[in-house]
């Protein structure tokens, strides 16, 4: 009787992990939004800490842009979302875009 193996050898495979994609939210600069309104809108949405929302609203203010936030695609929009209540609760219109990470996009 020939000899039965007692358990299938199954080939080993490798599975790749995958996240969910980066997205980044970027504030811009314009004219008309003080910039301590900037300041407590990083400190309240995106829980910055004072001296860190001090130097990206001044980032914003010299190159006209800077990354506020960095997350999944729904975090993001829900971030841009909160914006865009406190603007029209304070009757600002600071804008913020949303766009995804360049190191995820390759």
């Amino acid at each position: 009787m020939p000899k039965q193996p007692s358990t299938l050898l199954k080939p080993k495979v490798k599975k790749k992990i995958r996240y969910a994609p980066r997205w980044r939210v970027i504030g811009l600069n314009d004219d008309f939004t003080p910039m301590d309104y900037v300041i407590r809108l990083l400190i309240e949405v995106f829980q910055k800490k004072p001296d860190e929302a001090f130097d990206l609203m001044i980032e914003v203010h010299e190159t006209g842009a800077a990354t506020f936030y960095i997350a999944n695609r729904e975090a993001c929009e829900l971030k841009i979302e909160m914006v865009h209540n406190m603007n029209q609760a304070w009757g600002f219109a600071l804008a913020v875009i949303m766009e995804p990470c360049e190191e995820d996009s390759e």
